[in-house]
C-alpha cells in the first residue's frame, strides 16, 4: 500500500511541476503531452525507487530477523549449557555424597573390627591376671577367679559374635569392593579360632566353680592366654584385613575417593 501511495504521490507532484511549466512558458497546448511524459518519468522514478526502498527495507528486516534469530539460539544455547552445568554439578554432588556414605560405612565397619579386636586382647589380658597362664599346676580357683573367668568368657562371646557379624554383612554388602571376600574370610578365621575357646565354656562353663582345678580351665583357655596362639590364630588375621581396610579407607580415598 504504501508502495502505490508513493507512486501516486510522485505522478501528482509531476503533473503540478509540468502544469507550471507551461504555464510560465505560456504553452498550454502541450500541457497534457509534457504531463504525460514528466508523469510517466516520475512513475517509473517512483517505482524503482519504491521498489529499491522496498528491497532495503525488507533486507533490513530479515537481518533484524536473523539477528533475532541468533540472539535467541545464543539465549537457548546459553540455557542449555548452564542446565548441563547444573546437571553435572548436581551429579558431581551425588557422587561424592555416594562416595562419603561409603566411606563412613567402611570407616564404622573398620573401627567395630578394632574394638572387638581390643576387646580380645582385653579378655586375654584378663584370664591371665586371674592365673589362668600355667596349666601344669595343681591348684583349684577360689570363688573371685570362677567369677572372673565367667565375666571374660561372656566378653568373649560379645566380641566372637561381632566377628561373625562383620563377616556376614561384608559378604552381602562388598563394602570394600574386591577385597570384601579377602577381609571377610579374615575374620571368619578370627571368629572360628575364638569360638573354640567359646564353645569350652559352653560345653564346661557350669563346672568351673570354686574349687575347680587350675590347670583344666587353663587348657581350656590356652589358645587365647598363649601368645604364640593368640599370634597366630588372631593377631596374623587382623594385620592383615587391617592392611586392606587402610587401603580403602586413606589411600584410594586420598586418591580418587573411597572405593565403590
Amino acid at each position: 500500500m504504501w508502495l502505490v501511495g508513493t507512486a501516486i504521490a510522485v505522478v501528482l507532484a509531476g503533473i503540478g511541476l509540468v502544469y507550471l511549466s507551461v504555464i510560465l512558458t505560456n504553452r498550454p497546448e502541450e500541457l497534457w503531452l509534457e504531463a504525460g511524459k514528466a508523469g510517466m518519468q516520475l512513475l517509473v522514478l517512483g517505482v524503482l525507487g519504491g521498489l529499491l526502498t522496498a528491497g532495503w527495507q525488507r533486507a533490513a528486516e530479515r537481518r533484524g530477523e536473523e539477528r533475532a534469530k541468533q540472539a535467541n539460539k545464543q539465549q537457548r544455547d546459553h540455557e542449555e549449557a548452564e542446565r548441563e552445568r547444573q546437571r553435572d554439578l548436581e551429579e558431581h554432588e551425588r557422587r561424592l555424597q555416594q562416595q562419603r556414605e561409603l566411606h563412613e560405612r567402611q570407616l564404622a565397619m573398620f573401627l567395630q573390627v578394632v574394638s572387638a579386636y581390643n576387646g580380645l586382647k582385653a579378655v586375654r589380658r584378663r584370664l591371665k591376671s586371674l592365673g589362668f597362664r600355667q596349666s601344669n599346676t595343681a591348684r583349684q580357683i577360689d570363688a573371685w577367679q570362677a567369677a572372673g573367668f565367667h565375666e571374660a568368657m561372656a566378653r568373649l562371646s560379645e566380641h566372637q559374635l561381632v566377628f561373625e557379624a562383620l563377616a556376614r554383612e561384608l559378604r552381602e554388602t562388598q563394602l570394600f569392593a574386591d577385597d570384601s571376600n579377602s577381609i571377610a574370610a579374615d575374620l571368619d578365621a578370627i571368629e572360628k579360632y575364638v569360638k573354640t575357646v567359646v564353645d569350652f565354656w559352653e560345653r564346661h562353663g557350669a563346672e568351673i566353680q570354686s574349687g575347680a582345678p587350675v590347670d583344666r580351665v587353663a587348657r581350656g583357655v590356652r589358645t587365647i592366654v598363649s601368645y604364640s596362639a593368640f599370634e597366630s590364630g588372631v593377631v596374623v588375621y587382623r594385620q592383615q584385613l587391617t592392611e586392606s581396610m587402610h587401603n580403602h579407607l586413606f589411600v584410594l580415598a586420598a586418591g580418587s575417593g573411597p572405593s565403590a
